[in-house]
Parts: C-alpha cells; sequence; structure tokens
C-alpha cells in the first residue's frame, strides 16, 4: 500500500495584510497553491497557517478549495487571524483530537486506507515558542504516538544534519524584523538542533534527508523574505519504506506561498 503525504504552509491563509494590517484574501495565491495540489494529487495534505479571520465574509473553506471529502481543522482566534492547522484525506478519518495550545496546533488522526489504521499528526508550533517550549511539546507528541506513524509540519526547526551560517541568518532575520533584539532572539532558539535529533533517536525518519543526499531549503520562497532553511517536515516510523520525497519548487509555489510544499510518497506492507 502506497501513500503520498504532502505538507504546506500556506502563509496566512492566502490572506494578505493591508496597510491597515487588516487580513483580505488573495485569490491568485489561492489558485496557485490548488493547482499544485491537483498536479501533485496527494493522499493527505497537511495545511499550517490554514488560517480565518474574524471577518465572517472571508472565511476559508479548505476542503473545498483542494476537494478532499474529509477534513479536520484546529484554530483558535488571535489578533487578526486563526493560526490553524488541518489535515486533509481522501481516506476516512476514523479518529481524531485537537490540542490548542498558547502558541502552538497540533491534531492527531487515525486514518483507515483499505484495512489498515494509519497514525499522523500535523503540528506546528509558533517560531516564537523557546527551544524548551518546542521540546517539551515534541516530548508530549511522541510520547502518545502509535505506529504505524506520520508527522508533518512547519516545526520551525532546523536539523542537525543540514549545515548553517549564523551570521547570515541573523543578517537576513534583522533585514525582515527591522529589529536586531528580535532577530537574534528568533536565531538563538531556532539554530538549535535538539528537535529533530530527539525525534529520529525516538525511531522516526526524516523522510526529505533519507532520499536526498543535496541540501535544500522549503523557507522562504520569492514571495517573501531572504532566509532559506528546511523547516518543514514528514517524518514517518520504521514501519514505512520510503519511496521518494522532495520540496516541490516551480513557478506556482514561489508566488502561492512563502513556504514550498513538500512531499513524501511511502509504502506500508498490506
Amino acid at each position: 500500500m502506497k501513500i503520498k503525504v504532502m505538507e504546506y504552509n500556506i502563509f496566512n491563509g492566502f490572506f494578505d495584510r493591508d496597510k491597515n494590517n487588516e487580513l483580505k484574501p488573495n485569490k491568485e495565491r489561492e489558485q496557485a497553491a490548488k493547482k499544485i495540489v491537483n498536479q501533485e494529487k496527494p493522499d493527505i495534505l497537511i495545511l499550517t497557517e490554514a488560517d480565518h479571520t474574524k471577518n465572517k465574509n472571508f472565511k476559508q473553506n479548505y476542503k473545498e478549495i483542494f476537494n478532499y471529502p474529509h477534513g479536520v481543522f484546529a484554530s483558535k482566534p488571535l489578533a487578526h487571524r486563526d493560526f490553524g492547522i488541518g489535515i486533509l484525506s481522501k481516506y476516512p478519518i476514523v479518529k481524531h483530537k485537537t490540542f490548542l495550545f498558547p502558541k502552538s496546533r497540533w491534531i492527531k488522526t487515525s486514518i483507515k486506507i483499505k484495512k489498515k489504521i494509519i497514525h499522523l499528526d500535523a503540528i506546528h508550533p509558533n517560531p516564537h515558542n523557546t527551544q524548551k517550549e518546542k521540546e517539551n511539546l515534541f516530548k508530549k507528541l511522541v510520547n502518545k504516538k502509535e505506529n504505524p506513524y506520520i508527522v508533518g509540519g512547519d516545526f520551525n526547526a532546523i536539523s542537525p544534519y543540514d549545515k548553517y551560517d549564523k551570521k547570515s541568518l541573523l543578517n537576513n532575520f534583522t533585514k525582515k524584523l527591522n529589529n536586531l533584539e528580535k532577530a537574534n532572539k528568533i536565531v538563538k532558539e531556532i539554530i538549535k538542533t535538539n528537535i529533530i535529533r530527539f525525534l529520529i533517536k525516538k525511531g522516526l525518519k526524516d523522510t526529505y534527508k533519507e532520499k536526498n543526499k543535496k541540501q535544500d531549503y522549503s523557507y522562504h520562497t520569492q514571495l517573501s523574505g531572504n532566509n532559506y532553511m528546511r523547516i518543514d517536515y514528514i517524518l514517518c516510523s520504521k514501519d514505512f519504506k520510503i519511496i521518494s520525497s522532495g520540496i516541490i519548487k516551480n513557478e506556482l509555489a514561489e508566488k502561492a506561498s512563502d513556504h514550498y510544499p513538500i512531499y513524501a510518497v511511502l509504502e506500508l506492507n498490506d
């Protein structure tokens, strides 16, 4: 049994901020992302930053946008957005639980594919979480996991197997935030590799790194920013054979979001 999983941070739920910091829908970005998903045809689509504004006229229906029969979402209103996360599936989601933390989102699901049940989590810690807060979150995740298991999301963490220049990261974050103190605080936390190291130590496989020797990045696209980091992940338990994996880079991806979508094709014995 083969399944294709995609993870995609869709940047404020395809909303852009106007001069008053209000979110307005950007249909061009939405349509670009929709075309990518239609081309790739993932069986399971994990969405991070699947947001809604408080404006009832601008509610996003992601099941309808991406044309999936099954879906679970978790969100909690913040100042101008919901900071949502979701899992869309071609197969029935037979069980789910959502966790809404002050800065982070997490969904646990059990999905029935033919006669098999796979357990899939989506998770998105806030970039402003401290390393300790992220570590505690991922410890909870691993302690609750059941095999066969997949977890995906924007982890806002880098891998110990990717190499980065701290000075370049700091310069780029300073330009983006226009604030050296905030940039230094983020880089100090994100440069640590404890999260991915911990997950691999617990027996999970980084699907991208297992099939790709070349270092690549999932953030930023040409749409926004100049930092180049791999912070989006799909990891799986050893029950799965990784057939292929990658980061999708094309003209559509450059304008749909500030993150590139990632994917993994996995095989599980019937």
